[in-house]
This record gives C-alpha cells, sequence and structure tokens, in this order.
C-alpha cells in the first residue's frame, strides 16, 4: 500500500505534465524572459550548476507553478516537517518561527550593549523636554518558547538573556516600557499573544500594546477612545508566506469606538511592522486603522526611514516620541539611535567639560576649544567636572564652531557607546553618551576632518532621574 507522502510527490510531479498536455501554458515570470536551458557537454554534466539551471528553466515551463509550489510546500511542512525556507523554523502544533530573530547571538551581533542602548535612547527623549516612551519588545521564540523548535542551547540562552536584559533596563528607565514581562503574565494566564504562522501579535498582544501607547502618549486616552477587540477574521500570514503557502491565521481586530474629544497633537509614532500592524494597517477590509480613530493627525514613521534622516522635520516638532523597534534588530538600534538622541540633545548645555589630547598633538585654547587640522586625527578624552563615574548616563556635548568632523570611538575599557553621533558640520554637535557605571577617561575618540574643524568646549548633561524631571513639561494637546 502506497504512503501518502508518496502518493502526494506523485501527484506534485504529474499535475503540472498534465496540465501542460491539455495546453495549460505558463506565462513569463516577473516581467522577465525565462531562463534558458544550459548546453549539455561532458564538462558541463560534472559541474552541479548545470542541474540547477535545468531545474529553474524546466520549473519556469511548468503550468500551475504556484499550485505546485504551494503542494510542495504543504507536502514538506504537514508530512515531512520540513520547511522549504531556512528563514522558517517548523515547531509545534503546527507553529511558524522566524530564524532571524536569533541574529542578535549569531551574525549580527551587538557592537555596543543593548541594555544601555535603550536607557540612553529613552532618558534621552525625556531630557529634551518630550513625553517619549522606548518598547523593544521580544520574539516568539522567548514569549512562546514551549512549541519552539530545537535550537543551539547557547544561542536560545543567548537570545533570552539579551531580551529580558533589555526589558529589565526598560523597566527601570523614565520613559520605557517592558511589554515582555506583560505579554508573559498573559501567557501565564494561559492566552497566547503571538499568532500561529506569522511573526506578529495576535489581537491580545497587539491590544495590550496599543493600550500601554495610547496611555503613554495620555494617561487615560485608551479607555477615553474605548478600545477593545472586535470580530473575527482570516489574516494573512508571514510565515506561511515565506514558505511558498498562502495559509492564514484566525485573528480578531483591533479597534476602538470612538475620537477623543480633544486629540493629542505632535505625535510621532516610530516603529516597525509590529507598529504597523497594530495602529497603521487597515486590521480588515473596510475596517480604518487604529490610528485614524485614536490618533487622529499623528506622524507614523519607521526605524529605516528614521535613521535615514526622512522624519527629521517630524521629530523636531514632536512633543511625544513613541519609538518602538523588536529586539533581533537591536544591532541596527545601536548603530542608528544616534540620531535621535542628538537631534534631541545636541542644543542643551550643561556644566563645561574640558578636552584632553592623548596623542601629543596641539592642546585646547585657553578658552577650552580645541582645533583640528586637515588630515591630521586628534585623539582625544574629555575630562569632565565631578564624578568620572556616574549611576545614571550622561551626555558629552561637542559643537562644532567650524569645518566638518568624524568620529571613531577607541575606548580604553569596555565596548564602544551606543548612541554616538558619528559626524558632524558647523553649527552641529558631536553627541557622545556616557553609560551609566563607565568611567569618562575611559571613552577616546579619533577625530578626523578632511578641511580642518573647530571644536567649541564641550558641555556635560545629566540623564538622571532628577534631571529629567525638571525637563519635564506639558505634552501641546495632551
Amino acid at each position: 500500500m502506497p504512503r501518502p507522502a508518496t502518493i502526494v510527490l506523485v501527484l506534485l510531479l504529474a499535475l503540472p505534465a498534465i496540465a501542460w498536455a491539455f495546453g495549460a501554458r505558463q506565462p513569463l515570470l516577473e516581467n522577465r524572459a525565462r531562463a534558458d536551458y544550459p548546453g549539455i557537454t561532458a564538462a558541463s554534466l560534472q559541474d552541479p550548476e548545470t542541474f540547477e539551471q535545468i531545474d529553474s528553466a524546466y520549473l519556469e515551463r511548468l503550468s500551475l507553478r504556484g499550485e505546485a509550489l504551494d503542494l510542495n510546500a504543504r507536502l514538506k511542512i504537514d508530512l515531512l516537517k520540513d520547511s522549504p525556507n531556512p528563514e522558517v523554523a517548523i515547531g509545534q502544533d503546527g507553529w511558524l518561527y522566524f530564524q532571524p530573530q536569533l541574529q542578535a547571538c549569531r551574525d549580527k551581533t551587538p557592537l555596543s550593549d543593548p541594555a544601555d542602548t535603550a536607557e540612553i535612547l529613552a532618558r534621552s527623549l525625556l531630557v529634551s523636554g518630550r513625553n517619549a516612551l522606548v518598547v523593544i519588545p521580544g520574539g516568539k521564540l522567548t514569549l512562546h518558547p514551549e512549541r519552539a523548535p530545537e535550537i543551539e542551547p547557547e544561542v536560545e540562552a543567548c537570545v533570552e538573556r539579551l531580551e529580558r536584559e533589555v526589558g529589565a533596563r526598560l523597566a527601570e528607565t523614565p520613559g520605557g516600557l517592558d511589554l515582555d514581562a506583560e505579554l508573559l503574565a498573559l501567557r501565564a494566564q494561559g492566552q497566547d499573544v503571538f499568532l500561529r504562522g506569522d511573526t506578529h501579535w495576535n489581537a491580545a498582544g497587539r491590544e495590550l500594546f496599543a493600550r500601554r501607547v495610547l496611555d503613554a502618549v495620555r494617561p487615560g486616552l485608551a479607555r477615553e477612545t474605548g478600545l477593545r477587540q472586535g470580530k473575527e477574521v482570516d489574516r494573512p500570514a508571514d510565515l506561511w508566506k515565506l514558505i511558498g503557502t498562502d495559509r492564514t491565521d484566525r485573528d480578531r481586530v483591533v479597534i476602538a469606538e470612538r475620537t477623543p474629544l480633544d486629540p493629542p497633537r505632535n505625535v510621532l509614532l516610530v516603529g516597525d511592522s509590529q507598529m504597523e500592524f497594530a495602529f497603521t494597517r487597515p486590521p480588515a477590509p473596510g475596517v480604518a486603522p487604529l490610528i485614524e480613530r485614536t490618533l487622529p493627525g499623528a506622524s507614523p514613521c519607521s526605524p529605516d526611514a528614521f535613521a535615514a534622516g526622512h522624519c527629521d522635520e517630524l521629530f523636531a516638532k514632536a512633543g511625544t516620541v513613541i519609538y518602538e523597534t523588536v529586539g533581533r534588530n537591536v544591532r541596527q538600534l545601536t548603530e542608528t539611535c544616534w540620531r535621535a538622541v542628538s537631534m534631541a540633545t545636541r542644543h542643551l548645555r550643561g556644566p563645561a567639560a574640558s578636552f584632553e589630547r592623548v596623542d601629543g598633538g596641539t592642546p585646547p585654547s585657553a578658552t577650552g576649544e580645541l582645533a583640528i587640522a586637515p588630515d591630521a586625527p586628534a585623539r582625544v578624552r574629555v575630562r569632565i567636572p565631578g564624578a568620572d563615574r556616574a549611576d545614571a548616563p550622561r551626555l558629552i556635548i561637542m559643537p562644532v564652531l567650524e569645518g566638518d568632523v568624524s568620529v571613531y570611538q577607541q575606548p580604553e575599557a569596555g565596548g564602544p557607546a551606543p548612541c554616538a553621533t558619528p559626524t558632524a558640520t558647523a553649527g552641529a554637535a558631536l553627541v557622545i553618551p556616557i553609560p551609566a557605571e563607565r568611567r569618562a577617561r575611559d571613552l577616546v575618540f579619533d577625530l578626523t576632518t578632511t578641511v580642518g574643524a573647530r571644536f567649541e568646549a564641550p558641555d556635560v548633561i545629566d540623564l538622571s532621574d532628577g534631571a529629567l524631571a525638571a525637563a519635564a513639561r506639558p505634552t501641546p494637546g495632551g
């Protein structure tokens, strides 16, 4: 008696050929010519690439190719328990997991401490006088480990530790939110918070996130708008699509019953696809995005667009900034958070500090200004007033009076400080954070310029809780 897998495999191979015999032909794919069959010679038959070209040419000429790919995906998943896409792992009970969640402990390990990054970002937004919330949620593997596939134990432990450390730091930081702790509380009650075949939260997760965002914008705003879960829908699932099939997940929409009488103004939502699915994408056909009802007039911006400078004007006007990015992207955050920190704080002033040349070059002037000759890097550190080490982060502000300059960190102890401005021109400033419990004298910088540059004496900005409380101001419209 043939096994079911054998029958399905025979059908998979035979169905396109039968359709071709009855005249079905596949149209051109992706607006390009089909792949050509390779020339067959004694030499080419020794080359594995020849057989890959034959496969491509054959597959692109089959009718019902899409149906064949879908059937192939279902065969591998349902019967062979294998994934056609290395980025998608098959867990238990039909749950799919996104392998790039592991990248922060594999090929894209952070250069700076992610917990320091999260804290510095949140505190810098607040010290500028803005209302702010920073959220760095963990991934599906961390929130639903009981259904996860087998992973190298050391990688799994590393990812969990990294995401827990970031969450714990945010829980202790003004302007921070440890959303994972609240999602895990729902899990402890037996509530799933992720979709089965998708990388995003389900309605329970999205509702929790939306409530925290709205109440951070203005306390009580979630209740004021009547935020709740609505009707059931079938949602396209992104992980199923990645492995070649169009299965859906059953979910509910998250809606608001009313618009606030006095909507908050000047709100900027910086977030990835979790923010998009929660606020800016229609949750179902005919259902308006949540942002239109709860935060009309708010401006969305992706982290990539923000890092590229496309949202600078929106940020300059914003009285409230919500910043969300998922935990797997912490390396990118450590490399791009400088823009938010720099724009928020470069015009602030604090106690005067002083430059110290550590390369034997020309010392600062009597007024504390530092000049750098073209193509002659200056290695410096900053001597700050008071204690060299503090239990809260601080910022070094180095205003550029003339020229343009780049900074390269050469720390004498510990890793590079996160969120440091990489370049600045006249009228701007280099902003260099000092993480909590780091000594200022251990942060050494190479300053380079091709045209010559001159710096004003640096200042130090306190990011302690007391300094943030003193900087706080009412949010316009909030």
